[in-house]
């Protein structure tokens, strides 16, 4: 019994730090992917507005050109 004394200690030290450093390193990549995500979400607000101004130019432009042409039937 005093012979495995030794042999579980070092496996559970072992087991031990292992699993610290995955937690480490599960850790720092999610702190990356939320980083990731965060620039993800504003380049889609970016690209959001740009399309809601595009919809507005179009609609703008479609309004004019039927009133050039109601005024060129004049």
């Amino acid at each position: 019994m005093q012979a495995l004394i030794g042999p579980i200690a070092s496996g559970i030290i072992s087991a031990f730090i292992a699993t610290v450093g995955v937690y480490v390193a599960m850790m720092t990549r999610l702190t990356r992917l939320e980083t990731l995500m965060e620039q993800l979400k504003d380049e889609v607000e970016k690209h959001n507005q740009m399309v809601e101004r595009t919809y507005k130019l179009e609609s703008d432009s479609a309004a004019l050109t039927a009133r050039v042409e109601r005024l060129e039937e004049r």
